[in-house]
């Protein structure tokens, strides 16, 4: 009986430094900002099975595709209301001063909408 126990804590510790383990290289090339990957690593050291559990629930953000679709869904009327923008007189571009020209190239370039004066 003493040697089931012992086969079953070596099993155990191995499932924990497993676990550990892999939850640190999940953490690791997450490729977050140093500071947040060390808290989470210190979290995880610290409080063992507790800190594995509160960074699979809180330290993932998992927004999925459904999230992408509503934000785009949510983009359209704000991106047509802005291009009828350019029917008012001072948001065309020539109309823009020299300072402000290359915010509203820039704003174009990234997303396809001029810039408000």
């Amino acid at each position: 009986m003493e040697k089931i126990y012992e086969i079953l804590t070596l099993l155990l510790l191995l499932l924990y430094w497993l676990t550990i383990a892999g939850v640190t290289i999940r953490v690791v090339f997450k490729r977050r900002a140093l500071g947040v990957s060390i808290a989470w690593l210190m979290i995880i050291y610290i409080l063992p099975i507790v800190g594995v559990i509160a960074y699979l629930l809180f330290g993932e953000l998992n927004l999925g595709k459904t999230r992408a679709v509503r934000a785009k869904a949510m983009f359209e009327p704000y991106r047509q209301w802005l291009f009828s923008l350019q029917a008012c007189p001072a948001h065309r571009p020539h109309h823009i001063n020299e300072q402000s020209h290359h915010v509203n190239r820039l704003c174009h370039a990234r997303i396809g909408v001029p810039a408000a004066e």
